[in-house]
């Protein structure tokens, strides 16, 4: 009704809504300090996703990637690499918040792209 295509709901409210528990999750361990398991919450949910989710459902049926474009598949991949870059760069190993803001301030760019593209 709204004029927003599917492909919008699904990456902003379907992915926002199951990815919740692990923001509440993370954001209490991080909290209390515990940052491992905020990092091992996040790297283990992506796994699980893609490994055991994308590869159950492609053994029911093939699965179509033509609605990917090629800035979602950059987005993805510059994630990655600028997690394992921060991630494992420097003396302490960890993400600091200037970091954090600039994973956030890329996301809201991301997603105002995918806004103003649907």
């Amino acid at each position: 009704m709204l004029g927003v295509s599917d492909k919008f709901i699904a990456v902003t409210i379907l992915a926002g809504g199951t990815s919740l528990p692990e923001l509440a999750t993370s954001l209490v361990a991080a909290l209390k300090g515990r940052d491992q398991l905020a990092l091992g919450n996040i790297l283990g949910s992506n796994v699980f996703n893609i490994l055991l989710i994308l590869g159950s459902s492609a053994l029911i049926t093939p699965l179509s990637f033509a609605s990917i474009t090629n800035v979602d598949a950059v987005v993805l991949l510059l994630s990655m690499v600028l997690l394992l870059l921060w991630a494992y760069s420097g003396r302490r190993e960890r993400i600091d918040r200037l970091e954090g803001a600039i994973m956030l301030l890329l996301f809201g760019a991301y997603y105002t792209y995918l806004f103003i593209r649907l």
